[in-house]
């Protein structure tokens, strides 16, 4: 896992054509290696027993509009949204995307970047709230960072208004059928399972909402550094 966590991290400094491949390797590898147990997690102690390397979770979310087929991976795999070793005082995944969003926003060059961004965190967002064992208490909004160009701020309020919204309520019931059946179909991947139940073809695109971004140009590829979202 920590091999896997450096070559991810090297995807990001290579070219576009290098990083395309790097990803493909690197979401059947994870694939691999949490289905025969391995913990994404887990922050990855090094030799010293002082010094501690981040999770490939950490590191996918981190990144996660660069490297977002691995994120999506292994959430919908049920990683666990904060550390699985030092808990919510380590490290939260609504923390890593909003810091990061705030940075690809600073650097997106037109609308279509902006929007491209906020859909991919929405998107891990809501995933992480169907299939995270656990998800952490939303940070203080004084945590939020400040980005001093109003036009960008807005969004990263308003994203953070709808999860202030949605957690301050309870989970409504077709959210909590969603997450109970789908934690009955594990392990994942059990899209072949969905079809097969005796159910509306509208109930089953709603077990399924990850299948809502397969066909988005440029989602299903890792990016490097720089790269155009």
């Amino acid at each position: 896992m920590s091999s896997l966590a450096f070559l991810v991290k090297e995807a990001l400094e290579s070219s576009v054509e290098d990083a395309k491949e790097i990803g493909h390797f690197c979401t059947h590898v994870a694939h691999l290696l949490i289905s025969h147990g391995a913990g994404p997690s887990c922050c990855l102690s090094a030799t010293d027993g002082e010094v501690w390397e981040h999770s490939l979770t950490y590191t996918s979310l981190e990144n996660f509009d660069l490297l977002f087929p691995l994120t999506v991976l292994l959430l919908q795999h049920s990683a666990s949204f904060v550390c699985s070793h030092h808990s919510a005082s380590y490290w939260t995944g609504p923390q890593l995307i909003f810091t990061r969003l705030a940075e690809a926003l600073r650097e997106a060059v037109d609308a279509a970047e902006v929007a491209d961004v906020l859909a991919k965190a929405e998107v891990l967002l809501d995933l992480a709230r169907i299939c995270s064992p656990a998800i952490p208490p939303l940070f203080p909004r004084s945590q939020l960072p400040v980005l001093e160009q109003g036009s960008i701020h807005e969004p990263l309020l308003e994203l953070y208004g709808k999860l202030e919204e949605r957690e301050s309520q309870p989970m409504p019931l077709r959210c909590l059928c969603r997450r109970l059946i789908r934690n009955c179909l594990l392990p994942w991947p059990f899209e072949e399972k969905v079809k097969a139940l005796p159910l509306p073809d509208r109930l089953k695109d709603l077990l399924l909402p990850e299948n809502s971004w397969k066909n988005r140009a440029g989602w299903d590829r890792f990016k490097p550094r720089g790269s155009s979202h």
